[in-house]
């Protein structure tokens, strides 16, 4: 049987405000400390040819 486990809470005071409450507890838990950790723009994202599996994909 599955026994679900509750994580401590983590501290979210040092992200903006300007994120939504969901994802700052999501950051935080993933060990960001600090809004210059984000990289949220086109930038960040991962090229088609980065991507798992799409070799095996065709893209429309």
């Amino acid at each position: 049987m599955i026994e679900i486990q509750r994580r401590p809470a983590c501290d979210i005071s040092h992200l903006p405000d300007s994120l939504s409450p969901l994802m700052r507890r999501v950051y935080a838990s993933r060990g960001v400390n600090s809004e210059s950790q984000l990289n949220r723009g086109a930038k960040g994202l991962l090229s088609p040819g980065q991507l798992y599996g799409i070799s095996q994909r065709q893209i429309f």
